[in-house]
């Protein structure tokens, strides 16, 4: 143990569980037992940032951000410690939709320890209620402050457009039989003014003779 160390959660190694083998053959260690951890006390600074991010719509080198064609958003929750301690936080994922709203859904986003300096990502997903709708999924990040005795929080907000394919189907079905119904009007429309035509000149050849 050093003469002088800051208040932190200190990582020290790990215990692992072998598979009992027959004396002669290869150990295989597929399992780890227990992590070693030096917890010194007092106030540590802690601080963590967060981002969050959505696939969105690509097309090529179209990218829309605030756009998604498909069912369900698919996000990352990207978490970082920025502060000089390590921290043990937790958070959720909070989704809501309009302006047809569902039933509000929770993702939990277990416990986990980050070092000074790392980042962790975490998968994140929110349902739309309508085929059309408006989804906003807001993640919350908590972690201890300075003296351990009450909570921090980073909040992240975003709202995306989704649009279900069949959306798209039916509005491309709708578009093409209205396009066929005003061709096929003008088409009409074409042909009863050429047999008006004809009708006038077979009218005026035959006041003629």
């Amino acid at each position: 143990m050093p003469t002088q160390i800051d208040p932190d959660l200190y990582y020290i190694g790990f215990l692992v569980s072998p598979i009992p083998t027959v004396s002669g053959e290869v150990v295989v260690i597929n399992q780890i037992g227990a992590f070693l951890t030096i917890d010194v006390p007092g106030p540590r600074v802690r601080a963590l940032s967060a981002d969050l991010t959505t696939t969105g719509f690509n097309w090529g080198p179209i990218h829309i951000d605030a756009l998604v064609v498909g069912d369900q958003v698919d996000g990352r929750l990207t978490v970082r410690n920025i502060g000089a301690s390590s921290v043990l936080f937790f958070g959720e994922n909070d989704v809501t939709s309009a302006p047809i709203s569902g039933p509000p859904s929770q993702e939990r986003i277990t416990r986990s320890l980050l070092p000074i300096g790392r980042s962790r990502w975490f998968a994140v997903a929110a349902q739309p209620a309508f085929p059309i709708d408006l989804v906003t999924m807001t993640d919350t990040v908590s972690f201890p402050d300075r003296t351990g005795t009450g909570t921090l929080q980073v909040l992240r907000t975003k709202t995306v457009l989704v649009i279900s394919p069949w959306v798209i189907v039916v509005v491309c079905g709708a578009l093409a039989l209205l396009g066929g119904w005003r061709l096929r009007a003008r088409l009409r429309r074409r042909l009863e003014r050429r047999a008006a035509a004809r009708a006038t000149a077979h009218r005026g050849r035959s006041r003629a003779a």
